[in-house]
């Protein structure tokens, strides 16, 4: 059932301040509500969480207690993701970290236009990428995205903001960043994108 776009922010809204109070840092609507579709089929809430046990706790608390049903994709009651309906909107829930933030923004908006066909050639051979549980390595070294534009630099585009983007725009022009400019986790700093 797809709802008004307007309905599913007040719906998520509703959800965040009622039953995610003192459990996140920071906490965003991603997918077809920034991309601004009119019709909305779920939500996606992409958390970077104060605790990521306590928060998934919470959600666990709510779903025993009846505040929130299991949608049918119970498989992705995982331990850094929940989908639930709460009252008639389908909401995905996606943990995040300082250093794939950017990814999780990135790609849980811009799976709808494309972005699988932007991480297929970032991530195919010869590529030195790959992608493993929702993060971008290199080798060994987990690339830090800490923003979406973090990300658009490491696909070699130019950011485009999500009421723009289109399927279209991630069918040419993938170029990888190169390796040796790329940033990493551990002992670098974020991809910087003071450029923008």
């Amino acid at each position: 059932m797809k709802i008004s776009r307007q309905k599913a922010i007040e719906i998520g809204m509703r959800f965040i301040t009622t039953h995610l109070a003192n459990t996140y840092e920071e906490i965003q609507m991603a997918g077809l509500v920034r991309l601004e579709k009119k019709a909305i089929s779920h939500l996606d809430l992409i958390v970077l969480p104060t605790d990521a046990a306590t928060f998934l706790a919470r959600t666990d608390i709510l779903f025993i207690r009846g505040d929130v049903r299991q949608s049918q994709y119970a498989a992705y009651w995982t331990s850094v993701r929940r989908f639930i309906i709460y009252e008639e909107l389908h909401i995905d829930i996606h943990l995040a970290d300082k250093h794939n933030w950017g990814f999780k923004m990135w790609y849980h908006t811009d799976r709808y236009v494309g972005a699988d066909s932007a991480l297929r050639t970032l991530t195919v051979p010869p590529s030195p990428y790959t992608l493993l549980n929702d993060n971008i390595f290199m080798g060994d070294k987990k690339v830090s995205i800490p923003d979406e534009r973090a990300m658009f630099v490491l696909i070699g585009k130019q950011y485009m903001f999500p009421r723009n983007r289109m399927m279209t725009d991630y069918d040419t022009g993938i170029i990888p960043m190169s390796p040796e400019t790329a940033v990493y986790v551990e002992n670098t700093v974020p991809v910087q994108t003071s450029m923008f």
